[in-house]
């Protein structure tokens, strides 16, 4: 009897658990990104530096001491393009937040905080919607359009098997978007496709930060040049960039 009460308990609870704990859908309609042939290149030629930040998981937040670099050497930057975790420090870097508040928002996404939207199915871990909403938070709720820097996210299409950039919409979108490691994170749906992390084809999205029309671009790859594992099993038909780059872009 006793064995009956205790296995009835644990189904009651295991159904508790997925009731609470399951995955709803990421769908984000309004967001829209184009590829980099679709970028329509500004018609100025005066003098651009754009800077990429790459992706890397949980070193990302390494972006963090380039940007105090460059401030401390007086560099200032036009263009801003990130990938994966490289998008959440290059959306704060691009709504013009300090260093001590991007450290801030950092200390929040990379502590236990972040597991408020643990979930329970095959399709992630996470729900993502906690990246989402500090990233939004932080913006000032404002879209990419209305930062005072220029700013693309790079994502991963996976039934097109292509990288493209958001340069336009819900910010912490894009980038919970661009951070959805497959398997990880459970995946964004934006009508019939699938979007995942960004870095997966584009580990430091240079190619988009020219296509924006830098003329310099300031590369960081946090991999240090070592080809994570993921790209090295994941639509593997596709070229990645994996060394900082810092060169004129050809007039």
């Amino acid at each position: 009897m006793k064995v009956k009460i205790a296995s009835a308990i644990a189904i009651c609870v295991v159904v508790l658990l997925l009731f609470f704990f399951r995955a709803r859908e990421n769908r984000y309609d309004q967001l829209s990104a184009v590829t980099v042939d679709e970028i329509e290149e500004p018609a100025s030629s005066a003098q651009k530096v754009a800077i990429a930040f790459g992706g890397g998981g949980i070193r990302g937040f390494v972006h963090l001491g380039v940007i105090k670099a460059l401030e401390e050497e007086g560099i200032k930057t036009d263009i801003v393009v990130g990938a994966s975790a490289g998008s959440i420090v290059g959306s704060l870097y691009a709504a013009g937040l300090s260093y001590k508040e991007m450290k801030e928002v950092a200390d929040g996404l990379g502590n236990w905080q972040v597991i408020e939207d643990l979930v329970i199915s095959s399709k992630g871990f996470f729900q993502g919607k906690s990246i989402a909403d500090k990233v939004n938070k932080a913006v000032k709720e404002r879209t990419i359009e209305q930062l005072p820097t220029p700013l693309g996210i790079a994502i991963t299409d996976l039934n097109r098997r292509e990288s493209r950039l958001v340069v336009a919409g819900n910010v912490g979108q894009a980038v919970q978007t661009s951070c959805a490691i497959p398997g990880s994170f459970v995946s964004i749906q934006r009508g019939d496709d699938v979007w995942v992390d960004g870095a997966l084809l584009s580990v430091v999205p240079v190619d988009f930060a020219k296509k924006m029309g830098a003329n310099i671009v300031i590369g960081v790859d946090i991999y240090c040049s070592n080809i994570p594992e993921k790209s090295k099993t994941v639509l593997p038909k596709k070229k990645m960039l994996l060394r900082p780059v810092i060169r004129p872009r050809k007039r």
